[in-house]
């Protein structure tokens, strides 16, 4: 009886998707460890040597890499420093939804008017992505 193995998620050699395999979260292949695991990890300040000593050693390093690339697929990473090697590199991670779309004219808004709102924002965009300002995000709606 051949082995078992977990299928491939996309053309990923670390990074799988299987229903028999936590219940077909995205995992590290070889392990019971799943991609948004190691990404709190790292977004929660754990180093590869912690992890490495949470898990008993089973993350393979070179999955890093991959498991970054599926991240920024699926939300928004932000190196602190230049990942020329994976080992202490820090990580911030971000899950950012895809913005629903929103219909201007239901809003009353016209391609003119819509255009002219674009090119005055857009002095704001830079800013508006800035991680400090997701404070902004916790208050509420008034």
């Amino acid at each position: 009886m051949a082995e078992w193995e977990p299928a491939a998620y996309k053309d990923y050699k670390w990074i799988v998707a299987d229903a028999d395999l936590l219940g077909g979260k995205l995992a590290v292949r070889g392990t019971r460890l799943s991609v948004f695991l190691i990404l709190e990890c790292l977004a929660g300040g754990m180093s590869l040597e912690d992890i490495d000593r949470a898990f008993d050693r089973t993350f393979p390093h070179a999955a890093l890499p991959e498991v970054l690339k599926v991240a920024s697929e699926n939300g928004n990473v932000e190196l602190m420093e230049p990942l020329a090697e994976a080992e202490g590199s820090r990580v911030i991670v971000t899950f950012v939804p895809p913005a629903p779309s929103i219909d201007l004219r239901e809003r009353g808004i016209d391609e003119v008017q819509a255009s002219d709102l674009r090119r005055r924002l857009a002095s704001f965009a830079e800013d508006w992505d800035r991680p400090e300002m997701t404070v902004y995000d916790e208050l509420p709606p008034r």
